[in-house]
């Protein structure tokens, strides 16, 4: 069966926004937390890498089901 040229662009773009959103929202959470706590970025730093953590995990996932 022929693929839709459209299943490659759904795909990068779904890998895209599963890494982009957890690492940006957790940047944001962490800036956040820092404004609130008048914190030296700390919150910032560990909440980033937790984003980072949860995009890989993410895409783990994604693979696993391909």
């Amino acid at each position: 069966m022929k693929k839709s040229p459209y299943t490659g662009l759904a795909l990068i773009t779904q890998v895209g926004l599963n890494i982009l959103l957890p690492i940006l929202g957790c940047m944001l959470l962490g800036a956040w937390l820092d404004k609130k706590t008048g914190g030296s970025g700390l919150f910032l730093l560990l909440l980033t890498l937790l984003g980072i953590a949860a995009g890989v995990m993410n895409i783990l996932r994604l693979g696993k089901k391909l």
